[in-house]
């Protein structure tokens, strides 16, 4: 998720391989050098493979080339023409994301983009009530 407000990123949900170094949440500046800042700042998705010249630009590749990663693409959550946050998915498999493939997760971004808006929106409203009822 994007927190403009605060300048941050917030990486709120993890699934798949398990690697030690991955815990959520986890909030990044924006404006850093990485994939989630590229794809929030252009709208657009990015296709990358993990190799040791891609791990010099993106340290952070290291422990995935370890873990038997290859492949990753990452794709920009739209809601009502705003980049809310991104998507991203890895594959062991090199070059693993093809046009098809793209197609068909963009089209699966766009499709829960609003529910995760609509998400975000409603646990904003219920938290203040829940703090209430608790005290």
């Amino acid at each position: 998720m994007i927190h403009r407000e605060a300048g941050l990123t917030e990486r709120k949900y993890d699934a798949g391989l398990y690697l030690p170094h991955r815990s959520i949440p986890v909030f990044v500046p924006l404006g850093g050098e990485n994939r989630t800042n590229i794809v929030v700042t252009t709208g657009q998705p990015l296709i990358s493979e993990y190799n040791d010249t891609v791990a010099l630009r993106f340290p952070g590749d290291r422990a995935f080339i370890e873990a038997g990663l290859r492949s990753i693409i990452v794709l920009p959550l739209i809601y009502m023409g705003k980049v809310i946050g991104t998507l991203g998915l890895r594959s062991r498999e090199v070059r693993a994301y093809v046009p098809q493939e793209q197609q068909i997760l963009e089209h699966l971004a766009n499709t829960i983009a609003p529910a995760i808006e609509n998400a975000e929106r409603i646990a904003a409203l219920v938290a203040p009530a829940l703090e209430n009822a608790l005290l």
